[in-house]
């Protein structure tokens, strides 16, 4: 079975790298030079991925309304913002 799981957090990233660095680890010292470099590929690929999240300090500020956060705003208020 072959799926991905969606990274979230930088833990989550930090966590998978890990993962892929001990995969890597493993298939070398059996053998399995191929498995062991796709691994490594894998790993360097996640560590771009984090590289490019946003820190913490350049997240936006939730205003804790869902509906303006999702770029939604009500009808009334669009003349104020077309004039």
């Amino acid at each position: 079975m072959n799926f991905r799981v969606r990274l979230r957090s930088r833990s989550d990233y930090e966590y998978a790298i890990l993962w892929e660095n001990v995969r890597v680890e493993y298939f070398t010292s059996v053998g399995d030079q191929q498995r062991a470099d796709q691994c490594k590929k894998y790993s360097q690929e996640l560590e771009w991925r984090l590289a490019m999240l946003p820190s913490a300090d350049q997240l936006e500020k939730s205003s804790s309304d869902p509906l303006a956060d999702s770029g939604w705003m009500p009808s009334e208020e669009i003349p104020n913002f077309t004039q």
